[in-house]
């Protein structure tokens, strides 16, 4: 269930609906490792998903405003989500957590390895 603030209720996730992220950040020598489920309204970052803490160049002011005020609620801690995060977009949501302007529909990949892309062209 999606709140007010765009946080995220557990529910039960269902492995095929899965999606991960990984990228090697060259800005602070880290690997960031996140996790998304896709639901019918869009996509939620999982509480524990790493986010890179630096913002890369082009980070839309919308996303490094709130990447901001989720640090200073205590939400993203130590790189680390601590609650889970709706987003309207894959990109969005990739941008959140890379700090970055980025593709979304490539970044994300099931558990096969097959992109947000292929995923969407095989349907």
């Amino acid at each position: 269930m999606i709140n007010g603030d765009n946080s995220v209720d557990e529910e039960p996730i269902e492995a095929e609906t899965v999606l991960a992220l990984k990228r090697n950040i060259k800005r602070s020598n880290r690997e960031i490792i996140a996790t998304c489920r896709q639901t019918a309204e869009g996509f939620v970052v999982l509480e524990g998903s790493m986010i890179e803490l630096t913002d890369g160049k082009g980070i839309p002011e919308s996303i490094r405003n709130l990447r901001q005020e989720l640090l200073k609620e205590g939400i993203i801690k130590d790189g680390i989500l601590k609650k889970n995060r709706f987003f309207n977009s894959p990109s969005y949501a990739a941008s959140f957590v890379l700090g970055m302007p980025t593709n979304g529909r490539t970044d994300w990949k099931d558990s096969n390895g097959c992109t947000l892309k292929e995923r969407e062209e095989n349907l």
